[in-house]
């Protein structure tokens, strides 16, 4: 298999200093003359990963075999604001990622002050079809409960989204509710213009148990939403992706 990786790391900055420009934009376009060679990587791609926290960006082309996954692209950054990452990544892959049929994210934990990041983020990849959740990230939730106007058209947020997981601690039963019910769970007017988001095929809850400590009314409404064999309970640990 042909393979690239890429790995930057920057020097771990002071918390009062992170609001301070870093140098990678000169840095991404210093390695984008790269990029052509790569794009038949990200286009024959099986499935594209990307983890992304506060102060890092990974993002991974793989070939799928019968054994593993065989990572053909890995681009890691560390330590460097993730916004103008993605930003190059999608300027220079972004055409060739519209046939990947499976784009996975991951979003992991964001301080209290910086959760409206995380829905910026994964707002820069509409094609994402597999999402997890680490913790609270109830802006992200929100941020897929309600189409957007986009050019006089509404569209939904991530709208081939088929997997989602999260943990039951970190999220109001009622949001989660709100979300399902939003997107899946009413059939839009004939004359509205907003096409219906992909359904779930798995809406994973990661708990302490495989018995929700919600409200039954709830879990019974979202269950009859998504599908009996679409909703799903997984004891916290199990966090392999989706």
């Amino acid at each position: 298999y042909e393979r690239f990786r890429l790995v930057l790391g920057f020097p771990e900055e002071e918390e009062e200093e992170e609001e301070e420009e870093l140098p990678i934009n000169d840095l991404l376009q210093s390695i984008s003359n790269v990029v052509p060679s790569l794009l038949h990587l990200v286009a024959s791609a099986e499935g594209i990963g990307i983890n992304l926290t506060p102060r890092s960006c990974r993002y991974t082309s793989y070939l799928q075999t019968v054994a593993r996954n065989i990572a053909s692209l890995d681009v890691g950054i560390i330590n460097a604001p993730p916004i103008p990452v993605l930003d190059w990544l999608i300027a220079g892959f972004g055409d060739a990622m519209n046939n990947v049929p499976t784009i996975r994210a991951e979003v992991v934990e964001y301080p209290s002050g910086k959760k409206e990041l995380a829905v910026t983020a994964i707002g820069k990849f509409p094609l994402v079809t597999e999402l997890q959740l680490s913790r609270d990230h109830t802006p992200v939730i929100r941020y897929l409960s309600s189409p957007t106007l986009v050019d006089g058209t509404l569209q939904w947020p991530l709208p081939r989204l088929t997997k989602l997981k999260f943990d039951a601690e970190s999220y109001d039963p009622k949001v989660i509710l709100d979300m399902v019910e939003s997107r899946y769970g009413h059939t839009l007017e004939a004359n509205s213009k907003a096409q219906l988001p992909s359904r779930f095929e798995f809406l994973t809850i990661i708990n302490a148990s495989t018995k929700l400590n919600w409200d039954q009314k709830v879990v019974d409404r979202i269950r009859n939403i998504v599908g009996e064999d679409h909703l799903q309970v997984t004891e916290r640990g199990i966090w392999a992706l989706l």
